[in-house]
């Protein structure tokens, strides 16, 4: 009979194998005790039925350990053994990996208590719950401490290995953001935003947040959805929303290129900056923008300003929007 089962995606061997060695560090358990179906030494028998043997190990596994990052919650197999487990109504501990939080777990695993990667004390909890589910008594702690660091290590460089990059695609806009009655008036800055390898989508435009420099100080801007009624002029355009779905458009990004890249406009409004002083600075100086991005897992991740691709015009702007010349004066 197998004592632990570990759920995983096989693109999280890595982390599997990390934590294949705590467990036998501080638990001193066999080899062939242990049920891991991506690492060498703990798979399946050959010639075994997978489904027959996988059903069986999932439901009668003393102990259960899901490995929760963003791969896994998309792997059919490792959504089978975490539903067939809870449905068992046996141990079942989600731990995050990667970088993964605790809102990503739903439906039944939300009202589990789950242990972090991140955590060095969680893992020693961990070490601690197995071995009371077994049993067995756990080594002595300075015995493991080097196997907890390499799990740790493995799971934030699973997660650095996912990391996306954000660009922005110049050129930007600036203009003015003003309401039927004239009573709001807000400088804007919209620009084209554009992630590579985003297969997790970890980033939204929740997470980005910009800043310009203005006489050398740092001015706040915040993430702006267009209201019905209001219209944005720019130097060059003016851009007409007539629909609440192009508006829409306006406020999270689109796909353009599936599964390559995600491109959409992301626009930032202040009230503490007027719009033609933005214009001074943007025509005299230049406009700098400071732009972060921290993602769902907490991952703070470099932006980079670069030319808007010759091989893709216009494509920062195809996103549903009217465009049309701006009216001469």
């Amino acid at each position: 009979m197998i004592d632990i089962f570990i759920s995983h995606s096989q693109r999280d061997a890595s982390i599997a194998e990390s934590l294949i060695g705590l467990l036998r560090s501080a638990l001193s358990i066999p080899a062939e005790r242990i049920r891991c179906t991506s690492v060498d030494g703990y798979r399946l028998p050959a010639g075994v039925s997978t489904e027959v043997r996988l059903r069986q190990e999932v439901h009668d596994a003393k102990a259960f350990i899901g490995i929760i990052t963003q791969d896994s919650l998309r792997s059919a197999y490792v959504l089978f053994e975490l539903g067939a487990r809870w449905g068992a109504g046996r141990q079942l501990v989600p731990l995050l990996a990667a970088g993964t939080p605790p809102t990503a777990l739903v439906g039944p695993l939300s009202g589990l208590n789950a242990l972090d990667c991140r955590s060095a004390a969680q893992l020693h909890q961990l070490v601690g719950d197995i071995s009371q589910e077994l049993q067995i008594s756990v080594g002595n702690s300075a015995s493991y401490l080097g196997a907890v660091e390499e799990l740790r290590k493995a799971s934030e460089s699973r997660a650095l290995a996912d990391s996306p990059l954000v660009m922005i695609i110049e050129p930007f806009m600036t203009g003015r953001m003003e309401s039927e009655d004239g009573r709001v008036s807000r400088a804007m800055i919209t620009i084209p935003v554009t992630v590579i390898n985003e297969s997790n989508r970890t980033i939204t435009p929740e997470y980005f947040q910009l800043s310009i420099l203005v006489d050398g100080k740092p001015v706040s801007f915040i993430q702006t959805q267009v209201p019905p009624g209001i219209e944005f002029e720019s130097e060059l355009q003016e851009i007409k929303m007539p629909s609440a779905h192009e508006r829409d458009l306006t406020g999270r990004i689109g796909s353009l290129l599936p599964g390559q890249a995600l491109t959409g406009l992301l626009m930032f409004s202040s009230d503490s900056v007027s719009w033609d002083t933005v214009q001074q600075q943007h025509k005299s100086k230049g406009l700098l923008l400071l732009i972060s991005c921290v993602d769902i897992r907490g991952l703070f991740h470099s932006v980079a300003l670069v030319d808007k691709p010759s091989n893709v015009p216009s494509a920062s702007f195809k996103m549903g929007l009217t465009v049309a010349p701006k009216p001469k004066a």
